[in-house]
């Protein structure tokens, strides 16, 4: 087409000069942050260690992607949906952070609201990080969705004690333990 014509460069150099346009593409990552805790009652002085795990683990990872110039979608299910896009000059690492510090245990299975919510962006997205404290048929639904729109999958359980959440038969995950990440051992997905 004609506006391609770089006419000021065919100027220069007396040939004809076309532009070449480079499209730019990022990877767009969602990250769920499930917040209903199996076992709601609060310590006394620690709060909620797996949801603070959890929590810790989602700040962490965003902030990873994020550097690494990744667009990520972060969507938290507590009281209500909170749904954030960040990186690539959108919203950054200390609103993630300010969404994250909001937020408090659900006290019914938020994913309903979720799966609604991460569908309509899922068309969007490349990959999808869940990072759940239980696994039911909404989390799986939402999971088998992802991968049914070509999206890659990493499921990562934080679990107070080893074998407290059923292993998901389709997808591979990996558990961890509120310890191991609060005291900062986790160091890879």
């Amino acid at each position: 087409p004609l506006h391609r014509i770089d006419f000021r460069s065919w100027g220069r150099i007396a040939k004809p000069v076309v532009r070449e346009y480079q499209e730019e593409y990022y990877l767009r990552i969602g990250i769920v942050l499930d917040t209903q805790l199996l076992n709601p009652r609060r310590e006394p002085r620690t709060g909620h260690p797996t949801l603070e795990a959890a929590i810790s683990l989602a700040a962490a990872v965003s902030d990873y992607l994020i550097g690494q110039d990744h667009v990520i979608d972060l969507f938290a299910a507590g009281k209500q949906v909170y749904r954030l896009t960040a990186g690539r000059h959108t919203a950054q690492l200390e609103q993630v952070l300010e969404i994250l510090a909001c937020l408090e245990p659900a006290t019914e299975n938020p994913f309903p609201k979720v799966n609604e919510e991460v569908g309509e962006y899922l068309a969007g997205i490349s990959c999808l990080i869940g990072i759940f404290l239980s696994w039911d048929a909404e989390r799986e639904k939402m999971v088998n969705e992802a991968s049914r729109m070509g999206c890659g999958n990493r499921i990562l359980f934080v679990e107070d004690r080893e074998g407290a959440i059923q292993e998901p038969k389709s997808f591979p995950s990996v558990r961890f333990s509120p310890n191991e990440i609060l005291e900062g051992r986790v160091g890879s997905l």
